[in-house]
């Protein structure tokens, strides 16, 4: 009889089989149902920039400076923490959340 062969030692370069996609638990289904809503959840239409006056000093409470409305493109000066509040309560009640469709 010839001589055996021998015997071929596993490549330990080799990878094992992966599992299925299948061979996983499936994820839990959802607790509460999601809700679709077309309107987007940060309109453009109230994006802002706000501008400190380089006079202004937040950490003592001297606020100074514009805040321009990114879409329609008015402007408001404050000189105060009040009146930025107002002044963005004043363009948010006045500006739609919604552009208007072209016609």
């Amino acid at each position: 009889m010839g001589a055996r062969p021998p015997k071929r030692r596993p490549d330990p370069n080799q990878t094992k089989a992966r599992p299925y996609p299948n061979d996983f638990p499936q994820p839990a289904a959802y607790a509460c149902s999601m809700t679709l809503d077309d309107r987007p959840s940060h309109p453009a239409a109230r994006s802002y920039v706000l501008m400190l006056h380089r006079e202004a000093m937040p950490q003592t409470g001297r606020v100074l400076g514009r805040l321009e409305n990114m879409v329609s493109g008015r402007r408001y000066y404050f000189g105060s923490a009040d009146e930025l509040l107002a002044c963005l309560t004043k363009d948010v009640t006045s500006t739609p959340t919604r552009p208007q469709e072209p016609l």
